[in-house]
């Protein structure tokens, strides 16, 4: 995770001018590990503590997470503002982080927590869940505002506060005692203990969309190199304030062969690394149809334009943090 990091700081520096434009003040890194690094980055380090809490050390070490923001927000000097934004690594980061204001300048509280809408934190995937915790709650008010996690979020540091003990208490139910959930939910389930601490707060979340206030875009923009690559991107796509590379992007010509590709869990950056290739006008993406046929689909001309963006972005990052030499 080292090499996103290095990514997603470096990023948010350039955006922000060393932070003289948007309303960043600081930037921390909460590492919940066995040891602290030496990367240069401001950070706040947790312990795991394996041996009196097995599972925050398994494979899902997501389930760290809460425990560590617990920690982190309790503990004296470290919260050095009003507002969190709460990001992933593998964030790059397109415009800078602004709070939304009124047209005093104040902030406008009531669009806060602002957090970004994902499919699968739906009503129709965890029904049963969401009526064992909040026997009350709606669809409407639900998939209205808890369709969330706890990144992307824009929101004030005492509402992270308000939430946090059901955060950290559901994370460890659904790791140990809740087999059905922790089925169910599976690589997102810390993103459902979140949601549903949000809820049990009564601390709705207001999500940013394309082509709406505050920022005309998301907080984030998924690429990747699926059918939607082959449409155009919606309006307000670009005002997004990060990109988030969960998806692979693979990039072929028209015979086939690959010629770009970027893929978090694939080969990572390293030292001495050539630079990412450059990306052709004309480039096409591999679907397999339900008869197992494989079929080339070409790329809509925003999209090449927007991973263009990223190869540039990325390269700029891999020379400054010396992977790739001058």
């Amino acid at each position: 995770m080292e090499w996103q990091t290095k990514i997603m700081y470096q990023s948010v520096l350039d955006v922000t001018d060393s932070f003289r434009k948007g309303d960043i003040t600081s930037f921390t890194r909460v590492l919940h590990a066995n040891k602290a690094d030496e990367l240069d980055i401001p950070t706040f380090f947790v312990d795991m503590e394996c041996k009196s809490m097995a599972y925050y050390c398994g494979g899902y070490r997501v389930a760290q997470r809460p425990r560590a923001l617990r920690i982190f927000l309790q503990t004296p000097g470290a919260v050095k503002a009003e507002y969190i934004f709460l990001g992933e690594t593998d964030y790059i980061a397109m415009h800078p982080i602004m709070l939304p204001r009124l047209a005093t300048g104040e902030v406008d509280e009531k669009v806060l927590p602002l957090a970004h809408k994902f499919g699968y934190i739906a009503w129709s995937v965890g029904e049963n869940e969401i009526k064992e915790y909040l026997p009350s709650m709606t669809q409407i008010e639900w998939d209205g505002s808890y369709n969330t996690g706890p990144a992307p979020a824009l929101l004030r540091a005492d509402s992270l506060a308000r939430i946090m003990p059901d955060y950290e208490n559901l994370t460890g139910v659904f790791e140990t005692v809740h087999p059905t959930a922790k089925a169910k939910f599976g690589w997102v389930r810390e993103m459902w203990a979140y949601s549903l601490a949000a809820a049990l707060s009564d601390l709705p979340h207001h999500y940013a969309e394309f082509g709406k206030p505050p920022y005309n875009g998301d907080l984030i923009l998924e690429p990747g190199s699926s059918w939607v690559a082959t449409y155009p991107l919606p309006a307000g796509a670009l005002d997004s304030i990060f990109i988030h590379y969960t998806y692979p992007i693979i990039a072929k010509d028209s015979s086939s062969q690959t010629i770009f590709q970027w893929d978090k869990r694939a080969k990572k950056p390293f030292p001495g690394m050539d630079p990412l290739p450059e990306i052709p006008d004309e480039i096409y993406i591999e679907e397999v149809d339900e008869k197992k046929v494989s079929h080339l689909k070409k790329v809509h001309k925003d999209h090449v334009e927007l991973w263009r963006f990223m190869r540039i972005v990325l390269n700029d990052v891999f020379r400054k943090i010396g992977f790739i030499a001058d």
